[in-house]
């Protein structure tokens, strides 16, 4: 791409904290997949970066998370504030990087970035080798962009994303290392204004789920058929499918499409 956009060999700052090289409009956690915005020219660049400062996207992610989540809490909105801080710094050069500093978030009501993801509920798994084991695949929208956000409100709400080693419990470690070596994080959509294009012209884009993980569920889960005659039940006693879309469409405001749901 370098060849055909020279500026993406360029280096931009925008001001005293941020800066991109390669047009690079915004960032993913290390090891998440998905979408990635890239302006190919100052303009557009400068464009996408506004749209992303003034949270003019709608960015939702899969995930898959440890245990499985009730059915009466099979969607809605987790708020809470979250700080971040580099570990490993040298106190006698704090603004070096290099191997052993990492970024850590924790969710923290005095000192933190207020943050709010809207999440639902696709599928439910078991594990084929340890039945016992369930897990849950879930579409999150981030309303805020925070470091390590849908991987701190998942831990918050008691459910720790697979593959996560820095977040995961020990025997969640344990077991996860036989199925997957990466955090299981995907972008899979955006919708966004157009550059430079009509008022309320938007573009959506969507990126399937990364070969890799889907891999993981294939070869190491089984859908959990109870798990979903349970949730299916509790859909049709609060109002069924018509209503939980309309809940979809409020929560995530992205189109109905069944593609989304677990049925």
């Amino acid at each position: 791409l370098g060849d055909k956009y020279p500026f993406l060999h360029q280096q931009m700052r925008l001001d005293s904290s941020h800066a991109s090289y390669g047009g690079v409009a915004h960032r993913l956690d290390r090891f998440t997949s998905g979408v990635l915005m890239i302006g190919t020219n100052p303009k557009t660049f400068l464009e996408l970066r506004k749209q992303c400062d003034q949270h003019e996207w709608n960015k939702h992610y899969l995930c898959l998370v440890h245990g499985q989540i009730r059915p009466d809490k099979w969607q809605g909105v987790i708020q809470a504030p979250i700080s971040t801080s580099a570990v490993g710094v040298d106190p006698n050069n704090p603004n070096k990087r290099g191997p052993g500093v990492y970024q850590l978030a924790e969710i923290d009501f005095v000192n933190g970035d207020q943050a709010e993801t809207r999440y639902q509920v696709q599928k439910y798994y078991r594990n084929k080798r340890y039945p016992g084991i369930g897990y849950t695949l879930v579409r999150c929208r981030i309303i805020t962009g925070r470091t390590h956000q849908i991987r701190k409100h998942m831990q918050y709400m008691g459910f720790t994303l697979v593959g996560d080693y820095r977040y995961c419990k020990p025997n969640e470690k344990v077991v996860d290392r036989m199925i997957c070596d990466r955090v299981f994080l995907h972008h899979t959509q955006i919708v966004l204004p157009v550059p430079g294009g009509a008022p309320g012209e938007e573009v959506q884009i969507d990126s399937e789920l990364a070969h890799y993980l889907q891999e993981v569920i294939r070869l190491n889960l089984e859908l959990d058929h109870e798990a979903h005659k349970a949730l299916e039940a509790h859909i049709a006693a609060t109002g069924g499918m018509a209503a939980a879309q309309e809940k979809q469409q409020e929560l995530m405001k992205a189109k109905v499409d069944k593609s989304h749901y677990w049925l």
